[in-house]
């Protein structure tokens, strides 16, 4: 009968989970073109044509690294929410439990999940450069990356 209480925990990890995989999985073509057009300095229409050029089965390309941190993510925050939510004593007012919840639940994901944000993006700010042809950041990335530098670059 015990075992219930950790079934019924961990439903909303397992929700945000799924919400993450749908969220990244349905805006994933959009947001490449969007970084193609960024990245590139390309018009949105010349974007779209270069991802469509490339056919149906290599649209998710590149999916695998943002559908592993947006379902995580996701997953924690919404587990996280209703952990503190739970957790918390209950008040005359709903919504100071409510508040309260939210802010520890972006604290701590805050505190969890930043570093690897920052990597992230200091990884595709650094491939986006050695594209540039710089001599420091290209020194930079094969030593990060190794010979397969030119394969990063030409994939995103």
């Amino acid at each position: 009968m015990g075992n219930w209480k950790y079934v019924e925990a961990s439903q909303s990890y397992i929700s945000g989970w799924i919400a993450g995989l749908v969220n990244v999985l349905s805006t994933f073509p959009i947001n490449k073109v969007i970084f193609r057009q960024q990245i590139n300095s390309f018009r949105f229409y010349v974007a779209l044509r270069q991802v469509h050029k490339e056919g149906w089965h290599l649209l998710y390309r590149g999916v695998a690294l943002p559908l592993c941190q947006k379902s995580v993510q996701v997953g924690l925050m919404y587990g996280l929410y209703e952990t503190f939510y739970k957790n918390l004593p209950a008040t005359k007012s709903d919504q100071r439990r409510i508040i309260y919840a939210a802010t520890l639940t972006g604290v701590c994901g805050a505190l969890l999940l930043h570093p690897l944000n920052v990597a992230r993006v200091y990884c595709k700010l650094l491939l986006s450069m050695a594209k540039l042809k710089i001599p420091w950041i290209s020194g930079i990335t094969s030593h990060l990356f190794g010979n397969g530098t030119e394969a990063l670059v030409q994939s995103s």
